[in-house]
Formats: structure tokens, sequence, C-alpha cells
């Protein structure tokens, strides 16, 4: 099969998978976890601590920005942040292509414990550290995790049978956003207390948990097997290789639409924490009070966030439990729901509303991506899939940046309420335009019925080497 050229038998899972009809997992008392494979449960494993050291430090970092340079300069941060990976990532997918993930998720998560710890120094050494301090430390992190991303999202498929997929991804999901609500609740209790007792320490104490964890992850990642990637040709220069991936998304209908809908999404998803951490700021300055104890500022902001969080951890145990196989169709319909609700977030005045809204927002989308996110593995062969992890996540991403950047001045402009609501609408029409295409709204998950998973073992299949 000539490289950056889907095959026929690709070509033919994209409208086959539509004729042949897709087996729904019949739920049984006896089937086996997927985490009885052990190189997936310690992928999961890395990911869960890694993902709640993450959780606590990016909206700390966000509120830093805020308190330093307002709603303008949180935006530049987070684009920073965003735009970092949108440069490296169509070379890290080609790296994640070329190389065994296990060995780049590993090496990735020691680059990223150490730049951490290099943002405790400055917290703890540099009172009121400048704009582009912040920005310098938010592009090293970025680049030392953009790395991660297609490998491990190249590594799963090997690590499961393919027809438990969609069981792996939306118990990965689960558990993975089970980390933000836990990581939220301390933030919104635990670094209420640091905070009101010294700030620095606050940020010390944030940034120290996140490098903690970035090592504790990479232990685990040393315990995976070797994980080569399948090619059937010669490796080429890192360039040639990129094209050939993007020629190989872009020459498959289904990846090719997935890309471009997802591309919207991220435009309209964007703004969000820099509207969050503006609402916390504004709407919510008085604060809230729970449990005897009023939150305010950056807690605050977790408590409102863990919203969302705990919302998609129930989504995602729903997908988990009940398949959705109509991938196309699902995002369609549940991405805009998200869109409608988020739309509604800036016309709400307390924070239990805008609580249960966000919530409500995270229930609905694992609906529509974690499908989405099946059945692009389940298209693309093992050797493109670094690449088209990276090319569908670059081109998204993309877009992410300059909302970010431009969602201070349009808040200021129209209002943060108003700006809720382009969000939410964006977002409701660029996930329903998905359905334009016919070969997306046609696409099928494969899953497992209850016979092929009793008759798969319990132990790691070995990844098939090339």
């Amino acid at each position: 099969m000539p490289i950056g050229r889907p095959s026929a038998r690709l070509l033919a899972t994209s409208r086959g998978l539509n004729d042949k009809p897709a087996r729904r997992l019949a739920m049984s008392p006896n089937r086996t976890s997927v985490l009885k494979y052990r190189g997936f449960k310690n992928l999961i494993y890395g990911q869960l601590i890694s993902q709640f050291g993450d959780t606590l430090h990016f909206l700390v970092f966000l509120w830093w920005a805020g308190r330093i340079g307002g709603a303008a300069a949180a935006g530049l941060v987070g684009a920073c942040s965003i735009g970092a990976s949108v440069v490296l990532s169509l070379y890290t997918g080609t790296v994640a292509d070329r190389y065994d993930r296990k060995r780049i998720l590993f090496l990735s998560d020691l680059a990223c414990g150490a730049v951490s710890l290099g943002m405790v120094a400055m917290a703890a050494f540099v009172a009121k550290p400048e704009i582009w301090m912040l920005c310098a430390f938010a592009v090293l992190l970025k680049f030392g995790y953009a790395f991660q991303m297609p490998a491990r999202g190249a590594a799963v498929p090997r690590l499961v049978p393919e027809d438990r997929l969609l069981e792996a991804n939306s118990l990965n999901m689960s558990l993975q956003t089970m980390m933000p609500v836990i990581g939220n609740a301390l933030g919104a209790f635990v670094l209420g207390a640091i905070f009101s007792l010294n700030e620095t320490l606050a940020y010390e104490f944030t940034f120290s948990v996140n490098a903690a964890t970035f090592f504790i992850s990479a232990m685990f990642m040393s315990k995976l097997p070797a994980i080569p990637p399948e090619r059937d040709a010669a490796a080429k220069h890192p360039f040639a290789e990129a094209k050939d991936g993007l020629k190989f998304v872009f020459g498959h209908p289904i990846i090719r639409t997935a890309t471009l809908v997802f591309t919207g999404f991220s435009f309209f998803c964007g703004p969000t924490i820099v509207a969050f951490v503006q609402s916390a700021q504004t709407t919510f300055a008085s604060g809230f009070t729970i449990f005897g104890m009023t939150l305010k500022g950056a807690p605050l902001l977790a408590l409102m966030e863990m919203g969302f969080f705990a919302g998609f951890v129930s989504g995602s145990a729903c997908v988990y439990r009940r398949p959705i196989t109509r991938a196309g169709v699902a995002f369609a319909i549940a991405l805009p729901i998200s869109g409608v609700l988020v739309a509604a977030l800036g016309f709400v005045s307390n924070v239990p509303a805008f609580w249960v809204l966000n919530f409500l927002c995270g229930v609905a989308m694992p609906f529509g991506v974690i499908p989405l996110e099946t059945l692009l593995q389940q298209e693309t062969p093992d050797m493109f899939r670094g690449r088209m992890n990276a090319t569908v996540g670059t081109l998204s991403a993309a877009s992410a940046p300059l909302a970010m950047a431009l969602a201070g001045g349009a808040i200021v402009a129209i209002g943060l309420d108003w700006m809720y609501a382009v969000m939410g609408l964006g977002l409701a029409v660029a996930s329903v335009a998905g359905a334009l295409s016919p070969a997306f709204r046609r696409s099928k998950v494969v899953v497992a019925t209850t016979e092929s998973v009793a008759e798969s073992q319990p132990e790691e299949p070995a990844p098939a080497m090339a």
C-alpha cells in the first residue's frame, strides 16, 4: 500500500461499516474489564495521575496570568500553550510513526516534569513575573507534552483488541475526567485554604504537584510493552512523512470530515476557559459559600470547572455501559446540545445554576466525542495512527489559539453574556455541519458481542510487529 493513500480495504471499511450491521455489546456480569490488559492498565494509570496534576496546574496558571494582566493576558497565555502544540504536532505525529511509542511517552513525561520544577522556582523567586515569562513556560511545557498525544492515541489500539476499542476509550475518558473532578474539588477547598494563607505558596504547591505527577506517570510508562509502529515501507524524511500523513487524512472521507468538524468545534470551545476566568472575576466576584467556606477567585473557578468534568464522567460511563455505534449521527446530535447549554451559561447570575448547566454540558459531550474518536482509530492503519492523531489534533486545535487570543477583546466588545451565546451557538452549528457528509453520517463503530468478549483473554495482546 503506498504511503499517504488509503488502501482498498480502508476505503471499503468506510463504506462497509455502513453496510455491515455493527455488533452491540450485550452486557454480561461475566465479561472481563479492559483493564485486565496490563499494558492498557498501565497507560491509563499513568494518564490518570498526570491528568490530576494538569487540572490544578492549568486553572491556577491561567488565574495567575489573569491576576497580572486581566482577561487578555489569560487568553494570550492559553493561546501560547495551544499554539506551541499546533506548531509541533505534525512533526510529533511523524515521530510517533517512526519510533517506539513507549519510549516517546516515557521521555515526554520526564521533560514535562523538569519544566514544572522550573515553574516552581519561578513562583518562589519572582514575585510578579512578566507575561512573557508565563508564555515562555507555557510553550516549554506544551513542547514536552506535544509528543505524548499522537503517541498515546496510536498506542491504545495496540493494547486492546479492536472490537473492545470503544469500551477502552469510554473507560479511558470516564476515568481520565474523574481526575479533574477530584482535582477541581481539591482546588476549590484545599487551594482555597492555601490561597487564603499565602498566594505564592499556592502557586508553588500547584506546580510542585504537577511535577510530581509527571514523574509518577513516567514510572507507569516504563512498564508498557514496546510499541514500535507497524510499517510496510521504509522511513522517509520527516517532512515527506508528514506530507503523506496529510494525504491519508484528506483522502479518507470520514477522517477528512471529522477533521473539519473538530476544527470548528475547537474554535468555539477555545475561549471557554477565558470566559470562565472572567465570570469568576466579575459575575461571581462576591464568591459562593458552601460547607461554611466562601470560595472566591481561583478556588471558585475550580468549583465551576468541576461541574463540566463531573458531567463528562457521567456521560462517559453511560457510553461505556451502552456503546453508541452511529458515530457521525451521535456527534451531530450530542455536541449541539452541549452548545445550547454553553450559550445559556452567560445568562445565569448564580453559581449553582452555572454549575448545573456546565454539568449537563459535560454529560452530553461524550456521546459524540467517544464514538468518533474510536471510529478514527478503527479507520486508520497503525502505520498512520500517529500522523492521523497529530493531523486531526493540529488542524482542529489550530483555531483554538486564535479564538483564545481574541476572547479577551471580544468579551470587552460584546459583553460576557453574549460571548457565551456566540461560543455555544457556533459550537452547535459547527457540530451539525458534519452530517452534510453522507460517509460521515453513515459511519459506524465496530463493537464486541458478548461472545467475542468471553473469547478474549484477559492478558495483554502483544503489539504486532511489522
